[in-house]
């Protein structure tokens, strides 16, 4: 398993802090976006199980969350633009 982490720039300009765990090889990756309160750290608790099916695993902090930049919550308004940017990254 490989584990790596990066970061994205949304449309926004703020700096999205990733982690990608990879199974090895061209796998479906599954996208794991954390709930109010949170960040990715919260994603690793699926990972375990997926990795064992043979998927790829990414999680993500939204923008105002975990250590990614921003200083707000939009309730989705704005978080969709930062999923859509990692989607487009993998």
């Amino acid at each position: 398993m490989q584990c790596s982490n990066f970061r994205i720039v949304n449309n926004r300009n703020h700096l999205l802090e990733t982690i990608l765990l990879k199974k090895g090889g061209n796998s479906t990756c599954i996208l794991y976006a954390h709930g109010l309160g949170s960040n990715k750290l919260e994603g690793l608790s699926i990972a375990r199980y997926f990795l064992k099916q043979g998927f790829d695993v990414c999680s993500f902090d939204f923008s105002g969350s975990g250590r990614s930049e921003g200083d707000l919550t939009t309730y989705g308004f704005y978080e969709k633009d930062d999923l859509l940017a990692v989607i487009r990254h993998l």
